[in-house]
């Protein structure tokens, strides 16, 4: 995989690893100990992996580089019913620190850990939303719409956070240190627009849509209407960035 983004851009800024891996229990409270590993491979092992292979890229480019992995808040509450889940995310929220400590000063290593998202999440197909709202007792007819029944999960969950409403994808945003508006050279999309199109056509290259990502970024030119989008004043990030580099500093010194 990074063999094949190294080819179409030449070159690697950031990763940011979102697999991850749910086991529901079964009615007793209990998963197998195949399940267990395989929990622990995914959301630990396989986010080491991946990190480590991103490290060799970035040392030789001897560019700086940005890892960000994915935990969860259950990796700091504890709660029944996902033992290996949420030990596991535990973890990762370790192996942050650890990486961060490994790959300084050269990459920088963060998480996010979000709490339960489930608008447009495939951890929760109907019969996971379907026990969740049995284990919390809360009210369903199984006449109901799946849609339905995710959003009455999401309330439910919105309803233990400090902001009381439920989180959605577009919530998860990460913005690494040369986002869009920190830019110096104008550009054709926003970031968003940018990572969708970029991933599409390298997809649509290795499927035989086109002989080269050159040919897909012709075909873009052509049928696309684009917007150009200028550098903003970075002067109001300064502050914020001079502080975040201050706390740091000091965690890395400790």
């Amino acid at each position: 995989m990074f063999a094949d983004v190294m080819l179409a851009y030449g070159g690697l800024d950031a990763v940011v690893v979102t697999a991850g891996v749910f086991v529901a229990p079964d009615k007793s409270g209990h998963i197998e100990d195949r399940q267990w590993a395989l929990t622990f491979g995914i959301n630990v092992t396989g986010a080491y992996i991946v990190a480590d292979e991103a490290y060799k890229i970035f040392k030789k480019q001897g560019l700086p580089g940005n890892i960000v992995l994915t935990t969860s808040a259950n990796a700091v509450v504890a709660k029944k019913g996902s033992l290996a889940y949420d030990t596991g995310k535990a973890a990762a929220n370790h192996l942050v620190r650890e990486l961060a400590i490994e790959m300084a000063p050269l990459v920088r290593v963060n998480a996010v850990a979000p709490a339960t998202v489930v608008k447009g999440s495939t951890m929760f197909p109907r019969d996971r939303v379907i026990a969740s709202l049995t284990k919390y007792n809360i009210p369903f007819d199984d006449t109901e719409e799946t849609e339905g029944l995710r959003d009455k999960l999401a309330q439910f969950y919105a309803k233990r956070s400090l902001t009381q409403k439920p989180i959605e994808p577009e919530d998860q945003a990460l913005i690494f240190p040369d986002d869009q508006g920190l830019l110096n050279p104008p550009s054709m999309f926003d970031a968003a627009e940018a990572t969708v199109t970029g991933n599409v056509l390298v997809q649509a290259v290795a499927a035989g849509r086109f002989d080269s990502l050159t040919a897909a970024r012709q075909h873009v030119r052509e049928n696309v209407q684009t917007t150009r989008f200028e550098p903003g004043d970075s002067a109001k990030w300064e502050s914020v960035r001079r502080r975040f580099n201050e706390i740091e500093a000091s965690y890395v010194e400790v």
